[in-house]
């Protein structure tokens, strides 16, 4: 579950990670990301060293673009972009509660951006917090309620918290903005979940 479909955009004790059940193993919340996004943020922010991060992300060298990107956010800490950026690095190299910190502050930084909080979302769901992570969900669609990624994030988790109901309402509402490749996602999901009923009534 841990492969995200879209990238370039993304506080509990270890010890309560919990990973999502088999049900949903294939299919993983996501990032929002467009060229337009990435080319903005060369544009606006980033400097020789930052390029020297994206190229280290790129190259799945993680901890190099952490350390350079904190570098950077230490001396410019308004850079909510920034913040963004490394939150969604901390979560591809596995370091979740750092994720869900730089995505908070993100968020402090700018709280009318709805990507930080399905960065929450997402790193919450991964930790386990349904409820943090369902609210994290709904107010980035608050925020904007065309968000597709949100709804199909907060569609995957209702599902996984049988929510059938609720994860049919969003997952439909994706589909509605277009979310690519939404109709055999759900399609597969409940073709699960009736298998599943139809075995254990």
């Amino acid at each position: 579950m841990k492969t995200c479909l879209i990238l370039s955009i993304l506080l509990i004790p270890l010890a309560l990670i919990a990973q999502p059940s088999a049900s949903t193993q294939q299919k993983s919340p996501v990032f929002e990301t467009t060229q337009a996004e990435s080319d903005r943020m060369s544009a606006d922010y980033y400097n020789t060293v930052l390029m020297q991060a994206e190229q280290a992300a790129q190259n799945k060298q993680y901890n190099k673009a952490i350390k350079l990107l904190k570098e950077y956010i230490g001396q410019n800490d308004t850079t909510a972009g920034l913040c963004t950026k490394l939150s969604i690095l901390y979560f591809e190299n596995g370091q979740y509660v750092k994720s869900l910190k730089a995505a908070t502050h993100a968020a402090e930084i700018n709280p009318s951006d709805p990507k930080n909080f399905n960065i929450m979302g997402i790193t919450l769901f991964y930790l386990g917090n349904y409820e943090q992570a369902l609210n994290a969900y709904t107010r980035a669609i608050a925020l904007n309620p065309s968000y597709a990624v949100a709804y199909y994030n907060r569609g995957l988790l209702r599902y996984e918290i049988n929510d059938k109901n609720g994860a049919y309402s969003d997952l439909m509402k994706a589909r509605e903005l277009n979310f690519e490749g939404i109709d055999s996602i759900i399609g597969e999901l409940f073709a699960l979940r009736a298998r599943k009923e139809k075995t254990n009534p």
